[in-house]
């Protein structure tokens, strides 16, 4: 899981370091990404929070503001 300056967070896989998922775009830089203790979900800090579905890279919800 990566949070970047080019307003995307990435999720890839450690083994291969290909990306999972397309990037998870928000509107200003991402400044902290993390996945949920289950790993199902990664969650995004930007000027807002997103949670993400870890494997589709889809959102799971509304941003929170």
């Amino acid at each position: 899981m990566t949070a970047s300056a080019d307003d995307t967070a990435r999720v890839w896989d450690a083994a291969t370091g290909r990306p999972l998922t397309a990037p998870l775009p928000h509107r200003q830089d991402v400044v902290a990404a993390a996945f949920t203790l289950d790993g199902r979900h990664v969650v995004t800090a930007s000027d807002t929070v997103q949670v993400w579905d870890a494997t589709t890279g889809q959102p799971a919800g509304a941003p929170f503001d």
